[in-house]
């Protein structure tokens, strides 16, 4: 239902069009949390922030598509952790991914 809401909400004129602009605006947050990162040293200079920001946003998007159409067996919180301690290890200076103690649910 999300994809199929979210497909019909690209016309400007649909009533749920400016939940889904402002959703994926929200991404900004997340580039200027990756920038502070880099300039902090944590993540390699060259980090396309903005690409990862969308990245992850689309990583997220699919795992809930593929929890919607079988739940049962779709461990989201197992997914997304998975997901983000190898793209940690892939852009931190250390290469390191997530700690052992980390919680995505």
């Amino acid at each position: 239902m999300f994809n199929v809401l979210l497909a019909e909400a690209g016309d400007p004129g649909h009533p749920a069009h400016a939940f889904f602009v402002k959703r994926y605006a929200g991404l900004e947050a997340s580039v200027g949390a990756l920038r502070e990162a880099v300039a902090s040293g944590e993540l390699k200079p060259d980090t396309d922030c903005e690409a990862l920001a969308e990245e992850f946003a689309a990583v997220m998007d699919g795992i809930q598509l593929q929890w919607a159409l079988d739940f049962a067996s779709v461990d989201t919180a197992a997914r997304t952790r998975a997901h983000l301690d190898r793209l940690l290890r892939s852009v931190t200076v250390s290469g390191t991914g997530l700690p052992s103690d980390a919680h995505t649910d």
